[in-house]
């Protein structure tokens, strides 16, 4: 995607009434905002994750990822978006669920992490104690397209 840089500070000045331009440093050296704070250019990727529940083990599933996971996630800055079950549809035994990442390298260095965390490992162990509680994972990679509302 193609960017017009200036257009864009032209329209963030014309949007707040700040000056484009601050001196940069002693030699009064004039640097326009966006070389001090480079813009975000690119959309964020999400995650579409899909769970589906061995029979009876919704309540567990759903207890995990409300009450066990937040903490652990906002340790290693994982970001939910939201999370859903099916009211009308193939099964009413799925947990579907979006992550935000930065970029695909964002999702597999946070990801592992996570992965990799005892404290995951101490949930996961304990919630399948006496037996597991998902019978399938699916996921899907989903970048936004034009008109998205959600970038």
């Amino acid at each position: 995607m193609e960017v017009d840089v200036p257009a864009i500070a032209n329209a963030a000045f014309a949007a707040t009434g700040r000056p484009l331009c601050k001196t940069a440093d002693d030699t009064r050296v004039l640097k326009p905002a966006w070389v001090r704070r480079p813009l975000r250019v690119f959309a964020m990727i999400h995650e579409l994750r899909v769970y589906q529940a061995i029979p009876g083990q919704m309540a567990k599933l759903q207890a995990r990822f409300r009450d066990q996971l937040p903490p652990i996630w906002e340790k290693h800055g994982i970001r939910a978006i939201g999370f859903w079950t099916s009211l009308i549809g193939e099964s009413s035994n799925q947990l579907t669920y979006i992550l935000q990442w930065e970029s695909l390298a964002d999702l597999e260095t946070r990801w592992t992490a996570f992965l990799n965390d005892p404290a995951w490992h101490k949930v996961r162990d304990e919630g399948e104690r006496d037996g597991p509680i998902v019978a399938s994972i699916s996921n899907q990679i989903l970048t936004p397209t034009a008109f998205s509302a959600l970038r």
